[in-house]
């Protein structure tokens, strides 16, 4: 199988933004210091400029291009984007809809005069608007802005793949449909007697892709790739195994969901949900999305996060935290898989020292037991 095409930034004209430092599409980075609240998404409100209202452009053309003789003048805003991820909406507001999520190192070029804390911009070939707090200069970015292994991008295992292949038992009668805040393919399936619910269910192939790319969480389990082969790819079938077990590969964007009692889903969460609230797809906690946020990403205090999501009831922003995430992995890497994979490693490492050396059986038992 070959490698799944987690987009990357790409060279651009002399004119355009550029950021060599940064890593590949679909990474996290921290917020700057004066960037305001929140973590993935939309992030804060300041300016981290200095420049609100001024109407601060690229410096540039008014069709892009460049001047003295074609190099960019010394104030040319080149920008990289900075959380885990940014919304690109479709206009200067949370309210107008979400074209695509932008990942840290992407790139985008000005493209006008901002609107308040909002800025135009083209990222990954969409143009749209962005929140001013959750960009950077290159020179402001410092050496490593985006924390966490580059994306896996070498082959897929097949037989993974193959395991997860199973078809989710949602898709009996299904057609294609569209839900405000999801921009990508979706499907209304009914089922099981006349049961309805809108899904986004990724590819065996993605989902597999995001596995391989989150075992790099899990040193032990890492070293194995080129180590024993075939002992990753046991591993990696704990966790697709886990998946199919949490979700059967099902991300139900609002619907019924059948199991064994029928619950209302919203987002990717269980409507009405208390302690529990499992992200899908692969049934994520808060705990562990905000112990990694804080501890790993470090985009936001664990406890101010868990004040936000909640720990004992449901929350609208935890749902819309989820779809976000959710949406971002179609186009980058999925940080709900790597959360649960950090927090694993978290007890595995304490028995594996030295990754190079792990046992491999033992590894593969001691991660059985976590998933």
């Amino acid at each position: 199988m070959g490698p799944i095409p987690l987009l990357r930034s790409t060279g651009l004209a002399a004119f355009s933004l550029a950021f060599a430092a940064c890593t590949p599409d679909g990474l996290p980075t921290r917020p700057l210091p004066d960037g305001g609240g929140g973590g993935a998404g939309d992030g804060g409100t300041d300016d981290p400029w200095g420049t609100e209202d001024t109407g601060e452009t690229d410096g540039g053309t008014a069709d892009g291009g460049t001047t003295d003789g074609g190099t960019e003048p010394d104030d040319a805003l080149r920008l990289v984007v900075k959380p885990d991820y940014l919304n690109l909406h479709e206009g200067p507001s949370n309210d107008d809809p979400v074209i695509r999520a932008l990942g840290c190192g992407s790139e985008v070029t000005v493209t006008g005069d901002a609107d308040g804390n909002w800025q135009p911009v083209t990222g990954a070939g969409e143009d749209g608007w962005v929140k001013k707090a959750w960009l950077a200069r290159p020179d402001e970015a410092g050496d490593d802005p985006c924390p966490g292994p580059d994306p896996y991008l070498d082959d897929t295992p097949g037989r993974v793949e193959d395991l997860l292949s199973v078809t989710p038992y949602v898709e009996q009668d299904c057609r294609d449909t569209s839900l405000e805040g999801w921009p990508f393919e979706a499907q209304r399936c009914t089922y099981n007697g006349g049961l309805v619910v809108k899904v986004a269910n990724p590819s065996a192939e993605q989902v597999t892709a995001w596995i391989a790319d989150a075992s790099q969480l899990i040193p032990a389990l890492w070293a194995l790739e080129e180590r024993d082969r075939d002992a990753w790819k046991d591993g990696l079938e704990i966790i697709a195994s886990h998946t199919l077990y949490q979700s059967s590969r099902i991300f139900p964007l609002e619907g019924e969901v059948d199991e064994g009692y029928v619950y209302d889903f919203s987002r990717g969460v269980t409507e009405g949900c208390s302690s529990g609230c499992y992200c899908r797809i692969n049934s994520l906690t808060r705990q562990q999305w905000c112990e990694y946020a804080d501890k790993e990403l470090g985009l936001e205090d664990e406890e101010d996060c868990l004040d936000e999501y909640s720990t004992t009831e449901w929350t609208e922003a935890w749902a819309d935290h989820c779809l976000d995430a959710h949406r971002a992995a179609w186009t980058g890497v999925h940080h709900g898989y790597r959360a649960m994979a950090w927090w694993a490693n978290q007890t595995i490492e304490d028995s594996f020292p030295d990754p190079e050396t792990a046992d491999p059986d033992e590894v593969i038992d001691l991660l059985d037991a976590l998933y």
